[in-house]
């Protein structure tokens, strides 16, 4: 049985409606959301180490996602889930991943929570 299941059966309501940006991006995005801002000018930049061989060059990524998954009385219970990979690119100039990682938790104003749905969650 999944967390959110159990906060349901200890007497939460589940959630009906879910806001579409709550899953995340798509490729599908029409490109109205504002773009990154620079923060280093208008150029990338790269700069000699004296001494030191050059690193190879590693890239990072990551998502997010979070969703509304039930409700005690207005208090929401939220289902949210981050994930990175660091890529390195190889001799062969493929990438490759060199670390990842990922966590599903729940996001609750526990000292609101009733107590049984409290015990569901913990």
């Amino acid at each position: 049985m999944r967390w959110w299941d159990a906060i349901v059966r200890a007497g939460a309501v589940p959630a009906a409606y879910v806001p579409p940006a709550s899953m995340g991006r798509t490729d599908a995005d029409d490109g109205a959301q504002p773009g990154a801002d620079l923060v280093e000018g208008q150029e990338v930049s790269t700069f000699a180490v004296l001494g030191r061989p050059s690193p190879p060059a590693c890239f990072l990524d990551g998502i997010e996602q979070w969703k509304v998954v039930g409700y005690d009385g207005v208090l929401p219970v939220v289902r949210a889930y981050v994930a990175a990979a660091v890529r390195r690119r190889g001799p062969d100039r493929r990438l490759r991943t060199a670390f990842e990682a990922s966590r599903e938790f729940a996001i609750a104003p526990l000292a609101g929570l009733a107590p049984e749905r409290r015990r569901a969650l913990e």
